[in-house]
């Protein structure tokens, strides 16, 4: 959903122009405040803001609409000097941009998550080897430390997979 934030006169025209284009719906407010608002209410991907709304908000006003943006993109625009494809063409730019931020951003959050379990992965197969080595100790005991020793292994070759994989994430 994108959310269009102007007074201009063409506003209803630029909406409708970017439903059909960018195949998402469209909500147009009038002001910052409503704005703000509707961005807590829900999640957009894609907010636009009209320039002059911009430049004649009181002081705070669009600080405080921006920082409810969430993850969707900002984009400026001023009415009076653009027309509806430029509009279409900014607003799919910054779609395209936002999903390759969310996308490297979720790259970079599989990867963190990778590295922080296999360490503990390394310890707990390390440390079922081990166990594994000691004399003496008991069938049923060994029996519990192979399988966790199998457990672990296998949930490494899980999380390589993922990593490497990106149609299983």
């Amino acid at each position: 959903m994108l959310l269009l934030i102007t007074f201009s006169n063409c506003g209803e025209a630029c909406a409708a122009a970017l439903e059909s284009s960018c195949g998402e719906q469209v909500e147009r407010v009038v002001k910052l405040s409503v704005a703000a608002t509707r961005l807590r209410q829900r999640e957009y991907s894609a907010v636009i803001i009209d320039q002059n709304l911009a430049d004649t908000a009181p002081d705070g006003a669009l600080e405080a609409l921006t920082s409810q943006l969430g993850t969707a993109a900002p984009v400026y625009v001023n009415f009076a000097l653009t027309n509806a494809d430029r509009l279409i063409n900014q607003v799919r730019q910054a779609l395209r941009r936002g999903q390759l931020e969310r996308a490297r951003a979720a790259r970079a959050a599989s990867l963190a998550l990778r590295n922080q379990v296999n360490g503990t992965l390394t310890g707990i197969l390390i440390s079922s080897e081990l166990a594994l080595s000691v004399p003496g100790l008991p069938e049923a005991a060994m029996s519990k430390m192979r399988s966790v020793r199998e457990l672990a292994d296998g949930l490494r070759k899980q999380l390589e997979a993922a990593v490497h994989d990106p149609a299983r994430r």
